[in-house]
């Protein structure tokens, strides 16, 4: 059965900058506290493809993620992964009115049409809405203060 989580926030730097940094995979995992990117390779169109561990409750999932979609002009992301997880992952950065920035984060992934897929499904919804906030507010924290320094 699919699922999507959706986080946004502002974050005080260009368009150009925040999409650098969410497309810099050895940066932008130190906001995923609950992944580990490996064998990250840059692809032909500027975008890249890794290896992930993602650890929820304990249980680490491992696999591969690549760029699906990657525009560049539009600051538009969206990664594919396989393996452990079966998910995407879209991220758009677009100025707002205020001047500032504001990453959107959307993510869509399968829990098992099981019986177990049944009674875990509410701790996975949990953990990963949770993981999701934090992993939007690290991305503002870790770009915000790279424009300070």
């Amino acid at each position: 059965m699919e699922h999507s989580i959706s986080e946004s926030t502002e974050i005080n730097t260009s368009e150009q900058e925040l999409f650098d940094f969410i497309n810099t995979p050895s940066e932008c995992v130190e906001a995923s506290p609950s992944q580990t990117f490996s064998d990250i390779q840059k692809k032909d169109d500027g975008s890249h493809e890794f290896d992930y561990e993602y650890s929820m409750a304990g249980v680490s999932l491992t696999g591969h993620c690549t760029s699906k979609e990657f525009d560049p002009d539009a600051h538009v992301l969206v990664y594919d992964y396989t393996g452990g997880i079966d998910a995407e992952m879209r991220l758009d950065v677009k100025q707002n009115d205020e001047g500032g920035t504001v990453l959107k984060c959307q993510t869509t992934y399968e829990v098992p049409d099981s019986v177990f897929g049944s009674v875990v499904k509410p701790v996975i919804e949990k953990y990963n809405s949770r993981e999701m906030r934090k992993f939007v507010e690290g991305v503002k924290e870790i770009v915000e203060h790279k424009s300070e320094a």
